[in-house]
């Protein structure tokens, strides 16, 4: 919203495309703008993390390098995929609406879709697989997306990284929610965590392409 939507608001954006520099110049250096930041949140947070494990609650450097560090290259790989899928779709809808009120309001499913995948499973029971509640359910797409990843860079998931992943997103199933399984289990399967990384991916992929092709046509 207060990127290409605020330019284009404010006449900054007629100013830039008045210079020698290509549209889609503007577009992709935007979101790559917006994905390098929030990766670097990403890599902060990452760090405060291990900081204030290693400062309050004494955890050992080998601690925080079997733990968070271990962890890190699939952790900053997830975050880079977040990091565009969400810069596309904010950068999509500021060029087709060219306002931040529109841009904010449009962008909001997308947060309240993820925060609601988690009521939904518990309450919908049976429907929520007879009716393929999970296809909008962006809590588990991305959980699925975060298996997918950390699989291919870092190997199997431990039994309680799976604990957790499946209490939250619902990418595994477990009868007992505070029971730690003694081995690696297999995603409930509804689509198989590559297919959910690909899909969003490529979802990304199509709003950008289709968010260059209005912003080289529309007048500024």
């Amino acid at each position: 919203a207060y990127t290409l939507a605020t330019a284009a608001e404010n006449g900054t954006l007629r100013i830039l495309l008045s210079k020698p520099i290509r549209r889609w110049e503007v577009l992709l250096g935007t979101l790559g703008g917006i994905v390098v930041y929030l990766w670097l949140v990403a890599l902060a947070s990452m760090l405060l993390a291990a900081t204030m494990l290693h400062a309050l609650a004494e955890t050992s450097a080998a601690a925080l390098g079997e733990g968070v560090f271990r962890a890190a290259p699939a952790n900053l790989l997830y975050a880079l995929f977040v990091a565009f899928v969400m810069g596309a779709i904010g950068v999509s809808l500021s060029v087709f609406t060219t306002d931040r009120l529109r841009t904010g309001l449009l962008a909001l499913p997308v947060p309240l879709l993820y925060v609601m995948g988690l009521p939904i499973r518990i309450f919908s029971g049976s429907r929520y697989e007879e009716y393929y509640l999970w296809i909008v359910d962006l809590n588990y797409q991305f959980g699925n997306a975060f298996v997918a990843i950390h699989e291919a860079v870092g190997g199997q998931l431990s039994p309680e990284t799976q604990h957790a992943v499946g209490l939250w997103t619902g990418v595994y199933d477990f009868v007992a929610a505070d029971e730690v399984p003694a081995e690696p289990v297999d995603p409930v399967g509804y689509v198989s965590p590559e297919v959910s990384l690909v899909a969003l991916c490529l979802l990304s992929a199509g709003l950008v392409v289709a968010a260059a092709y209005r912003f080289h046509r529309m007048d500024i």
